[in-house]
């Protein structure tokens, strides 16, 4: 898979199917253990090294891309796929921050995920999108 030509169904599973349950698993061991160095490590781990320029983030990886020419902003995210699914996503949310509320995060990324698998669902939100 080449990280700098990530689809959306790419992001998707690298973060929920991937790197999240890495995460947790790592963290019920050890909640001791930093978020930050956690995703480094499984961007190592996995061959993933691509993702280190993007947070170690498919997610904000896939959101570059999608603005390719444009000046970055990190607080916007418009296209980031969680915020595609839900506009009021920020993966920096105090309610599911995602390195101080790891597993309230990762609950949050699944519950998004499930509603991405939808099609009518999703089929609605991209119809709505552009309203």
């Amino acid at each position: 898979m080449n990280i700098n030509k990530l689809t959306l169904d790419d992001a998707w599973r690298l973060c929920v199917l991937e790197q999240w349950p890495y995460i947790i698993e790592l963290l019920e061991h050890d909640p001791s253990l930093s978020v930050h160095k956690l995703k480094e490590q499984w961007v190592h781990d996995h061959g993933y090294r691509g993702l280190l320029d993007h947070g170690c983030c498919p997610f904000c990886a896939y959101d570059e891309q999608q603005q390719v020419g444009k000046y970055r902003q990190w607080s916007q995210c418009e296209h980031c796929p969680g915020k595609l699914v839900d506009p009021d996503f920020k993966c920096n949310d105090w309610r599911y921050h995602f390195a101080k509320k790891p597993f309230e995060c990762y609950e949050e990324v699944k519950r998004l995920y499930a509603i991405y698998l939808k099609p009518k669902t999703w089929r609605y939100i991209i119809k709505n999108m552009f309203k």
